[in-house]
């Protein structure tokens, strides 16, 4: 396969159109580094920054779509008859992508931006296929990705809008998971949510509609009853700080699980 140096190819697009080969050639110069169609990008700067490889050749002058080849998912741009660029099917529907269409410099700026944004999407998407996310979960890994602060923004509003991102509902399903599932108390929950980046107004809500329904008492002499019989060769004195601790570091309160611990301790002693 051939191979093109990224610098070679941006002192090339400085003085005019680089020579490339065909398109399935062509290591494509990404956001974030070289990418060869259809690969993984490598490391390098912000992802959504200003366009280096696409727009230099075409800084200043217009340049005409002379071919659009199809691809898994994608379309490889042609322009003035040599290869430019490849985007996702979304970018070309967005931007009207077309055999005969001019291209000002500025236009390939934005749709390399738009092909960067979709990237971005996609990837917010496929995270939240996984399991729900806190908006600022979110945030935090796309930012990792290396996608500039703004675009991470913009796409958090976008899948805000399109109800994949909500913290309320997230908030409302952690906090059931804690309770019915986990077995923890509002405390250890509340901090769960605080922990993901929730707003503690939406927490203390969620937590709140949760544990009102939540037999809290119930399921904290359940959990005792479970560990008693394993403590009972213990000191009296023993086995209560043990249950305890356990109980506080799932969040239950200590005045709601002092009269549980004396009733079971008692019963087993009898």
């Amino acid at each position: 396969m051939t191979k093109i140096r990224i610098d070679e190819y941006i002192d090339a697009c400085r003085t005019g159109v680089p020579d490339l080969p065909e398109a399935p050639e062509y290591r494509e110069r990404g956001k974030s580094g070289v990418r060869e169609p259809g690969g993984k990008r490598g490391p390098g700067p912000w992802r959504g920054g200003s366009a280096v490889g696409w727009l230099g050749a075409y800084n200043g002058a217009m340049a005409v779509i002379t071919r659009i080849v199809e691809a898994k998912r994608r379309r490889h741009i042609y322009l003035d008859g040599k290869f430019a660029f490849s985007v996702k099917l979304n970018v070309v529907a967005r931007f009207r992508l077309r055999e005969g269409m001019k291209l000002s410099g500025e236009q390939i700026e934005e749709i390399e931006q738009g092909e960067v944004r979709q990237e971005c999407l996609d990837r917010g998407i496929k995270y939240l296929s996984g399991r729900l996310h806190s908006r600022e979960e979110l945030r935090k890994k796309l930012l990792r990705q290396e996608y500039l602060p703004g675009m991470v923004e913009e796409v958090l509003e976008e899948l805000a809008r399109l109800g994949y991102v909500n913290d309320e509902r997230f908030a409302k399903t952690k906090a059931l998971a804690a309770a019915q599932h986990k077995h923890h108390g509002p405390r250890r929950a509340m901090v769960e949510l605080m922990r993901a980046g929730v707003k503690r107004e939406v927490a203390e809500v969620a937590v709140g509609e949760v544990y009102e329904n939540n037999d809290n008492i119930g399921e904290a002499r359940r959990l005792v009853e479970k560990q008693a019989g394993r403590l009972r060769k213990l000191e009296p004195q023993v086995a209560r700080r043990r249950l305890v601790g356990m109980l506080v570091r799932r969040g239950f309160e200590y005045d709601a699980i002092r009269p549980v611990i004396e009733e079971v301790l008692g019963r087993e002693q009898e």
